[in-house]
């Protein structure tokens, strides 16, 4: 087997897994280096989720090597800053928004009582995401897109080197997405940033690459998305919309 590149910041060979008989996802290959920014794109079923948790190490393959920057994922987690796309919670459950973000702390400085740099950090993650000022707020009295930048928050508390985000637009208004944009546009001069979407306008503005994942893995090129690769990916007629030299730079599928 040829030894992977411990360079690469996230690397599948040959990884194949499935749940009883049935492969989710089926020898597949791929790498995202450092620096890259790249979106997760495929049809409901395809294994999407399978792989967040294979990066995440909730699951283990049946065959196959995963490297998170040249380590297995079970040593690189606290690596790993994670958005989910639902967070269920005890709305009865007296938590402010400051005691969520500081839950992205947990494991990495030790247990017990936070420390100051844990206050720190928290505090500064909720400043880059523009949410300082809910500190004190409980986390059932704030919008779904104000969650949304906490639960970002919460991942950016842990000092990731990459940030991993399931449909990080889903609960953002169209008044917020501009904003949102330039925030993770930010970010990724800090880190690099690992999305899933349904979202092609943000999938198109955001990233370089795209991984369309329907039991197989195939890499593009935002800009090389066609009609055809769509197609392919989901079935269907799909029409792959570039509005990159229009007026906001927005693209989409049909």
């Amino acid at each position: 087997m040829v030894s992977l590149p411990e360079e690469a910041l996230i690397c599948f060979e040959k990884v194949t897994f499935a749940y009883g008989k049935d492969p989710v996802l089926e020898d597949i290959s791929f790498e995202i280096q450092v620096g890259d920014s790249a979106c997760i794109i495929g049809p409901n079923g395809g294994g999407k989720t399978t792989m967040i948790k294979l990066i995440l190490g909730q699951l283990i393959p049946q065959s196959g090597t995963i490297r998170i920057m040249g380590k297995a994922p079970k040593y690189s987690a606290l690596q790993v800053g994670y958005v989910p796309q639902h967070f269920q919670f005890d709305p009865s459950f007296p938590m402010t928004v400051l005691d969520f973000v500081l839950m992205g702390r947990l494991g990495r400085t030790g247990w017990g009582r936070y420390t100051r740099l844990d206050r720190e950090s928290a505090e500064k993650a909720m400043y880059e995401m523009d949410v300082q000022n809910l500190a004190t707020f409980r986390m059932s009295n704030i919008s779904g897109g104000q969650r949304q930048r906490v639960l970002i928050a919460r991942a950016l508390a842990g000092d990731p080197e990459i940030l991993l985000m399931d449909e990080p637009t889903s609960h953002v208004d169209a008044a917020m997405e501009t904003r949102f944009r330039e925030l993770l546009s930010r970010l990724h001069l800090q880190m690099s940033i690992l999305t899933v979407s349904h979202d092609h306008g943000f999938v198109s503005s955001m990233v370089k690459r795209v991984i369309c994942v329907n039991r197989t893995v195939v890499l593009h090129d935002t800009e090389s998305l066609t009609n055809e690769a769509f197609q392919k990916l989901y079935g269907g007629e799909l029409r792959w919309v570039n509005h990159d030299h229009c007026p906001g730079g927005d693209a989409h599928v049909h």
